[in-house]
């Protein structure tokens, strides 16, 4: 925090032999603002999870206390995925089943570049949301402590006895306050909120995005195959991509795309944005990115 000061004076004077009081207040208070990560304690995401393994019946614990708790389905990138889900390992839905792996078998997300990157989800909890660590969001680094907040108070307050039966009272008051919020929780694009497509639900994208590297299209593509492969010929499915959206920073690199499988075989389809009339024979393939 780069400021932190206040000023009150509270002041009074009786005038006229008593006859006449004046007193005085103002209050100038300004400081700057204080975001979750600048305080340790806040900053470790500590959090009581259900552990892996529950305990036995009558034994403790339910919950343990965890930190760096973060939620992998979500980040500032973008999460590519295979369908209309989410990325939640402690559930089973990991990047190898849902997600874009690499050779290595790492799952990949869209990193500051606009390009896939190895996607760390954390050590798995009990909770299907929260993990502990890795590169999912984590609730600090988009919590408000303390808001800049500027503020101006004068109060005036007068009383004059003109003779036994006439009193003159006088009130003067003046406030200004200002107070902005300098990070907070934007909204999510993500499965947990919505179907691909709506408002909250993963944002629909095309694998001919301009954006996509060669190298990150053909990962998108394998991937959409080998998924492709294990569906019946006549399912309808998408790509999805959970992340998150806020006004300090937008998703410009948005992949995927729409895909035939024609007589057991993968074939790519026309260009054009799936929810503006493009269409693909048998299976149609949808990126959902936040």
């Amino acid at each position: 925090m780069r400021g932190n000061y206040r000023t009150r004076i509270l002041e009074g004077r009786n005038l006229f032999d008593g006859r006449a009081n004046i007193t005085a207040v103002a209050e100038l208070t300004k400081t700057d603002g204080l975001v979750g990560t600048t305080r340790p304690a806040y900053a470790a995401d500590l959090g009581f999870l259900a552990p892996v393994v529950p305990p036995a019946k009558g034994q403790c614990c339910t919950t343990v206390l965890t930190p760096a708790n973060s939620v992998p389905t979500v980040n500032f990138g973008g999460i590519p995925l295979v369908d209309d889900t989410l990325l939640a390992p402690a559930i089973g839905l990991t990047g190898s089943k849902v997600g874009v792996v690499n050779g290595a078998n790492q799952t990949l997300a869209f990193g500051p570049s606009g390009t896939l990157q190895p996607y760390n989800t954390g050590t798995n909890t009990g909770n299907p949301i929260f993990a502990s660590g890795g590169d999912g969001l984590r609730l600090s680094t988009v919590s408000n402590l303390l808001s800049p907040t500027e503020r101006i108070n004068v109060d005036t307050l007068m009383h004059f006895q003109l003779n036994d039966r006439v009193n003159i009272f006088g009130e003067g008051y003046f406030s200004e306050t200002h107070a902005t919020n300098l990070i907070s929780q934007p909204a999510y694009n993500t499965n947990l909120f919505g179907k691909g497509g709506t408002v909250n639900g993963n944002f629909v994208v095309s694998i001919n995005n301009p954006f996509l590297s060669p190298g990150d299209r053909a990962s998108i593509q394998t991937a959409l195959d080998n998924y492709a492969a294990n569906l019946p010929k006549t399912a309808y499915t998408g790509v999805a991509a959970g992340a998150e959206s806020t006004g300090l920073r937008s998703v410009e690199h948005q992949p995927v795309l729409c895909h035939a499988r024609q007589h057991g075989s993968a074939k790519r389809a026309g260009n054009g944005h799936p929810d503006r009339g493009s269409r693909c024979d048998g299976t149609q393939w949808r990126l959902y990115l936040g």
